[in-house]
């Protein structure tokens, strides 16, 4: 049986759906003008500006103030249901009021969309939107252009939006949301990993794992079996290599990838985005290789960064802006203990103050020698790594998480807003 279909200028959609235009589903106005004048008077109340808005959700820890009258008040007060649309910056960036907040209102670079009694659902039309701006591009060419693009009350009420049944609008609504609320859960695991890092790296390093006396050193209080050495009696420190003058990296996997600083994150290194070293070139950089075994330091531009590099890429290029730490002997320091004790709050303080300041920041090979290193037994070192890593590890799995649901997210929300796939009752 052959489904039919509804054409119109902003896509193909199932015939039982309906296309309106914004101003036949949503009351619309703009938020009070922000100024000197308007923030003089006695009703000082909250408002939201376009920096608490972002996609499906509201940011309130830090809300502004201004006088709003009786009149205003009446006129931009919100009510749980409204969607709130950015005019600027990200245009079309939609959240949800939901009354978190007693008594607050909004500036003119929001529009408040008020839902008319039974044609829209306004979590479904959040989703709309971030479809329509941000994934569909089905605006594009509405807004003004002005030195700042923005979107303006007459533009935005003449844009269309793709209307099904109600029940069905609240069904995609419900699966969108699930989904939304399963990144928003590992999210939270991901700062709360981060915290938990943070505040066990400060509890080892200043405490270690085998409830000693401690001591004052350099470095502040540590266990009193601990030495506290100079970096330089650990490793040698070994400079990574631009490639020479003329010649560029290329995105062709040559063999010989070449590893940047925005190469670098979470101890570890990216490989979505690597370049390579031309074949003919690489003879002449390779003695500025880095290994597996190998701690990374980036020294210019984002100063301090550090870890270590995944074992697919040992013997990769490093960047001119970063040194690399060659451990001498692994029987007195754990390459991986190393890593963490330089990315502590404590050395990375001391990265700072050795970081020469002028008006392109570095922090210089000699430099990077002389940072004080609390140095435990080895056994203890590698107790502590295990326990950092564990750690680290449990991030890693729901930042991938994370990722895979975003993913399912953004291809939801094409197949669901286009009807291309249906969300029956259940």
């Amino acid at each position: 049986m052959e489904v039919e279909e509804l054409i119109t200028e902003i896509g193909t959609y199932p015939e039982t759906w309906s296309i309106d235009r914004v101003d036949s589903v949503f009351d619309l106005i703009q938020g009070k003008q922000v100024s000197e004048r308007n923030r003089i008077g006695d009703n000082q109340r909250p408002f939201l500006r376009t920096k608490n808005v972002f996609w499906n959700r509201l940011e309130l820890a830090e809300l502004d103030q201004m006088h709003f009258s009786t009149a205003e008040e009446a006129r931009y007060t919100l009510l749980p249901g409204d969607l709130l649309l950015c005019e600027g910056g990200d245009v079309g960036r939609t959240a949800m009021w939901r009354g978190e907040v007693e008594r607050c209102y909004i500036q003119n670079h929001l529009h408040r969309l008020r839902a008319f009694d039974g044609m829209v659902d306004p979590q479904y039309a959040v989703f709309w939107f971030w479809y329509a701006f941000n994934v569909g591009n089905l605006y594009i060419g509405r807004g003004n252009k002005t030195t700042i693009p923005n979107m303006s009350r007459s533009k935005l009420a003449e844009l269309q939006i793709a209307l099904p049944p109600l029940p069905e609008q609240q069904r995609i609504a419900q699966v969108l949301s699930t989904v939304q609320e399963a990144i928003a859960q590992q999210e939270r695991l991901i700062r709360t990993t981060t915290e938990l890092k943070q505040a066990l790296m400060q509890k080892l390093f200043t405490e270690g794992l085998r409830g000693e006396a401690l001591k004052e050193t350099e470095v502040g209080r540590v266990p009193e079996s601990w030495e506290v050495v100079k970096l330089e009696d650990l490793a040698d420190v070994r400079s990574g290599k631009r490639l020479p003058k003329g010649n560029a990296l290329v995105a062709e996997d040559t063999g010989y990838p070449y590893i940047r600083v925005t190469d670098f994150e979470d101890n570890s290194v990216l490989t979505q985005q690597l370049l390579f070293v031309p074949t003919h070139i690489q003879p002449r950089i390779q003695r500025y290789i880095i290994e597996k075994d190998d701690v990374y330091i980036s020294v210019a531009g984002s100063i301090g960064i550090v870890g270590m590099i995944p074992e697919e890429l040992d013997g990769a290029n490093l960047t001119e802006n970063a040194n690399r730490l060659v451990i001498r002997n692994k029987k007195r320091i754990e390459p991986r203990y190393l890593m963490y004790w330089l990315d502590s709050d404590r050395c990375q303080h001391e990265i700072k103050a050795q970081t020469l300041k002028n008006a392109q920041p570095k922090l210089a090979l000699g430099r990077i020698k002389t940072l004080a290193v609390a140095l435990p037994s080895i056994e203890e070192q590698k107790d502590m790594v295990l326990a950092l890593d564990a750690v680290r590890t449990k991030r890693q799995v729901a930042e991938r998480k994370t990722k895979t649901l975003q993913d399912l997210f953004r291809t939801l929300l094409h197949e669901l807003m286009t009807g291309k796939v249906r969300v029956g009752e259940s």
